[in-house]
């Protein structure tokens, strides 16, 4: 399905090119001081819109010129510009750009064709201290009475104004901000029933030295403006979708016994028998193709592929549905705002009342009857029931027939115990004060997919053991994959470095945090990611003797996002010496964060890395350097 809102805004600006480009190289959208953004959505009776965008930079700086030397506008088979001019201005005097546009399709990473279409115009001859000015005008017929625009990150200094005006014959504008009331309190609105202003001034917001977005005005004037209004018009779009008749003779009948049985070997035969191949062409970005197509041809998208899966199960007697989805590490749909632009993601949904199939099950409150087993085609790695972390905790919109509920938004459960890290460590100390020893680490579902698709698997594991432990020389790594319904990985790498240890006081243990960097307004999503543990087993120098563990050897830490805890013990034996066995463990448990938990995954994530940073008071009689 097409990335519309997170890849693709559909703001239709050189603002939303950029951000479309900036979102893939890491840098977020940035309007620097001595910016006015201006841009204008009228949609008319019929549901088509123009958007009007104005652009001012004043190119105070060298940066800011090249930064906005380039203006885009982004087209589509539904998307027509009619009006572009840019120029800018010195001393009074106005230069036109004329002669330096340049048209070009734009495919996203992950896509093998695209019909979007990026025209740029360069501002040729401005200089530090002009001034430049672009205005668009572009009209959209759009797919779903709806739109999306993206709003840059906002500096001190900005000037930003955005309208909407819905033409009174058509229902009553919706609208929400990604960011809900944190955003609100950033920009000035005003609204009304079919009309909406969010703007701000360089004298008032955001205050000083803060930055907010960048952002996403979400816009609906459906006639239906629920969830069932979304399914609804999923299911136009497939209606016209020939059915199988019968199964190719490729394509033999399921041969197992159960409903589990039959979803996984159709959807295994899917998952290696169909390229992933995403075309995003027009409409197509959102209809799936016919089912006897997709297997023809032996590639399709992720809508493709789930819609053959659904035809196959249908042939064998199972019922299935699609299920539209947002993947995403650290995003999620707003359950309040009907949107079909909220998805970029299509998988399978199959109901089994009573089902105990582990992490597949998801329960409704809207419909608390239903019980649901997913599965993703478009999965490489993994078995049939295993579902990437990016698409675990999300909510689903189950499209089934209007005669059988309708559409029903689902919870889809996340599985902490397949998202895990487990890592040993052994190391032996030296009387000269040097550390030498291994350290496995196993990775356990979306952490093993991404060393395993890494473009260089070994560097990217080794990296990762560097940031694990800091201060260590990290040897020769080996990575191998361990075959599964959950994808795992383990790496193994040999140790040495600095004793953590300095033969009479503490010992220092580090390593990497479960939720990576903490920092206010980090990533809370990344909690989810699963459990974690680590267990070192720390061999003394010989001649230690009569040693003992001081206070805080002990702890733990819980709270409504999970738990976190340490364990340590002394292992003494005549042959081998004295060993120090230090155990630590964090579990989440939240299928996923809101606004008031993520205080609760912040303090949870701040303990943890304190456990970790902290020094084991470690004394014995002999065995110092």
């Amino acid at each position: 399905m097409r990335d519309h809102a997170r890849r693709r805004p559909s703001a239709g600006t050189g603002l939303a090119v950029a951000a479309t480009v900036l979102a893939f190289s890491g840098t977020p959208p940035l309007l620097p001081q001595g910016v006015h953004w201006s841009f204008e959505l009228e949609v008319g009776a019929g549901g088509s819109f123009v958007e009007r965008r104005s652009l001012v930079v004043d190119a105070a700086d060298p940066s800011t010129l090249e930064r906005w030397r380039t203006d885009f506008v982004l087209l589509d088979t539904n998307r027509s510009l009619t009006t572009y001019a840019t120029w800018f201005e010195r001393d009074g005097e106005r230069f036109d750009v004329h002669g330096s546009e340049d048209r070009a399709n734009l495919v996203l990473p992950g896509e093998s064709a695209a019909s979007r279409e990026v025209v740029a115009r360069s501002f040729r001859g401005a200089r530090v201290g002009d001034t430049l000015h672009a205005i668009s005008v572009v009209r959209e017929e759009p797919y779903f009475p709806g739109t999306v625009v993206a709003i840059p990150r906002l500096d001190p200094g900005n000037r930003i104004d955005v309208r909407v005006a819905v033409d009174s014959d058509l229902p009553a504008l919706r609208w929400s901000l990604d960011q809900g009331d944190a955003a609100r309190e950033q920009l000035r609105v005003e609204s009304a029933a079919h009309g909406l202003r969010l703007f701000t001034d360089e004298l008032s917001l955001p205050p000083a030295g803060e930055s907010v977005g960048p952002l996403h005005l979400w816009l609906s004037w459906s006639h239906d403006p629920g969830w069932e209004g979304v399914a609804a018009w999923f299911r136009t779009l497939s209606a016209s979708l020939p059915t199988l008749d019968a199964g190719p003779p490729d394509f033999p009948a399921p041969l197992g016994d159960t409903v589990p049985e039959i979803v996984h070997e159709v959807t295994a035969r899917v998952q290696r028998e169909v390229r992933y191949v995403a075309v995003e062409i027009g409409i197509g970005g959102f209809r799936p193709s016919p089912p006897v197509e997709t297997w023809r041809r032996r590639w399709g998208d992720c809508k493709d592929k789930a819609q053959l899966v659904i035809e196959r199960l249908r042939l064998a007697g199972v019922v299935a549905f699609p299920a539209l989805v947002l993947s995403s590490w650290d995003e999620a749909i707003d359950p309040a705002f009907a949107t079909p632009y909220a998805f970029n993601h299509m998988i399978v949904a199959v109901p089994r009342a009573g089902s105990s199939e582990p992490s597949s099950a998801a329960r409704s409150p809207d419909d608390p009857a239903a019980d649901w087993l997913f599965v993703d085609p478009t999965q490489p790695e993994g078995g049939a029931i295993w579902l990437h972390p990016g698409v675990q905790g999300q909510h689903a919109l189950v499209v089934r027939p209007a005669d059988l509920g309708g559409g029903v938004l689902v919870r889809i459960p996340r599985r902490h115990d397949a998202e895990r890290r487990e890592l040993a460590v052994e190391l032996r100390l030296a009387v000269s004060g040097e550390a030498s020893g291994r350290a496995e680490l196993v990775l356990h579902g979306g952490p093993a997919v991404s060393i395993h698709h890494a473009e260089d698997a070994e560097e990217a594991a080794r990296d990762l053991l560097r940031e694990t432990f800091d201060g260590f020389r990290v040897g020769e790594v080996v990575v191998a994959t361990r075959p599964g319904e959950v994808p795992a990985v383990v790496v193994t790498a040999a140790l040495s470095g600095p004793s953590p240890w300095n033969g009479s006081s503490s010992l220092r243990l580090g390593a990497a945090s479960t939720f990576g960097t903490v920092q206010p307004g980090f990533a809370a999503r990344r909690a989810l990611e699963g459990s974690a543990s680590t267990v070192w087993t720390i061999r003394l120098p010989p001649g230690a003797s009569a040693c003992r563990l001081g206070a805080g050897a002990e702890r733990s830490f819980a709270n409504a996002a999970g738990e976190t805890r340490q364990t340590a013990s002394l292992e003494v034996d005549s042959a081998a010496g004295v060993r120090v066995l230090v155990r630590r463990d964090t579990s989440p448990v939240l299928d996923a964060i809101s606004d008031p938990e993520r205080s609760e995954v912040e303090r949870l994530a701040l303990e943890e890395r304190r456990f970790r940073r902290s020094r084991l008071e470690l004394t014995c009689a002999a065995g110092g350097r």
